[in-house]
This record gives C-alpha cells, structure tokens and sequence, in this order.
C-alpha cells in the first residue's frame, strides 16, 4: 500500500483553508519531532532485543520524557 504524497497534501491545503486544522500542524517544526523518533527507534529496537513488550514501552517513554526534559 503506497501512500500518494500529492493526495495528502490536496487534503491538508483544503482542512487548513477550512481553517480545520491548525497552521502549523503540517510538519513545520522538524526540530520537535526528533525526540519522538528517538524514542520510537529505542521502543523498537527494546522490542527487537527483548521481546518484552511492558520493558519496550516502558523504555520508550522514559526516553521520550528524558529527550523531551533536556532538549
């Protein structure tokens, strides 16, 4: 399943010209969402490495709260 990138954006240019979705919700900030990638690598890489999904999730999120404390 491929995902039409040009369709995406048809839809996101009518929601924010309905002023449905806020202006700066369409991947403005780079920068914030690097924590969040972070943590999801660390949540799978945890997942791959233990097979135990409590400590995959529970890593994650102490990731992302120390990532998003100190950046």
């Amino acid at each position: 399943m491929s995902i039409n990138i040009s369709l995406l954006y048809k839809c996101y240019q009518i929601l924010s010209e309905s002023r449905l979705l806020p202006y700066e919700t369409f991947l403005v900030n780079y920068t914030a969402k690097i924590p969040e990638f972070i943590s999801v690598v660390v949540t799978g890489a945890l997942h791959i490495w233990k097979r135990q999904m409590l400590l995959s999730i529970a890593g994650g999120t102490i990731c992302y709260m120390l990532l998003i404390h100190m950046i």
